[in-house]
């Protein structure tokens, strides 16, 4: 049977994973979305690029065997990003990514498969973009590609993402943003603390 169902989520695409299986002739992996047959496959994860914003999906996966016998179903449930911002900073030929998203499932703790930590440094050369929460302990480290927060309500009040740029490069680092289609309409600026520099990165 599949063992060690595992999900996460990103603004555009939700990875359900699973432990290798064991059974000798272990021959393809089914996989159902809501009840209905999605895809299959031979790997031990499958992405699924096809989701829409703030809906509930629940996976099952099935592995088949070469005589056709079906393992029993192991289900996983989540739900997609409601929105987000996408942020990209460019230095030198360094470059990194980090998502900052709102999904309704998410607290303002940690939150393993919708809360990324990022990839380890390279010795040198390199520029991270990411957030940084030591106080969540995590096993698998402080810094974060991806951070979400439960439903923010922006009509009457302000959130604020903290974001850390490291990097072993000098010069100047561009760092560009783009936003999914459901963003509220209100305005988003960019604050450098130590600079004390302000900028506005959406048009509302």
């Amino acid at each position: 049977d599949p063992v060690n169902l595992q999900r996460q989520v990103t603004l555009n695409a939700a990875t359900i994973s699973w432990d290798p299986p064991v059974d000798t002739d272990y021959d393809v992996t089914y996989i159902y979305r809501n009840e209905l047959y999605l895809d299959s496959t031979r790997n031990q994860q499958y992405v699924d690029e096809s989701i829409i914003s703030d809906e509930v999906y629940t996976y099952s996966i099935v592995h088949n065997d070469y005589n056709g016998n079906l393992s029993s179903d192991e289900t996983v449930s989540l739900r997609s990003m409601a929105w987000g911002i996408h942020c990209l900073v460019e230095l030198n030929d360094s470059v990194s990514e980090m998502v900052l998203a709102v999904n309704d499932d998410a607290t303002y703790g940690l939150d393993p498969g919708l809360d990324i930590p990022t990839t380890p440094l390279p010795p040198s050369d390199y520029v991270r973009l990411s957030s940084h929460h030591p106080e969540w302990e995590y096993v698998l480290g402080d810094y974060f590609s991806q951070e979400s927060y439960a439903d923010i309500s922006l009509t009457d009040t302000m959130h604020i993402w903290e974001m850390v740029l490291m990097s072993d490069n000098a010069g100047s680092a561009s760092i560009s943003f783009s936003s999914s289609d459901n963003l509220p309409p209100v305005p988003s600026f960019i604050f450098d603390e130590e600079l004390s520099f302000k900028t506005q990165i959406t048009d509302e």
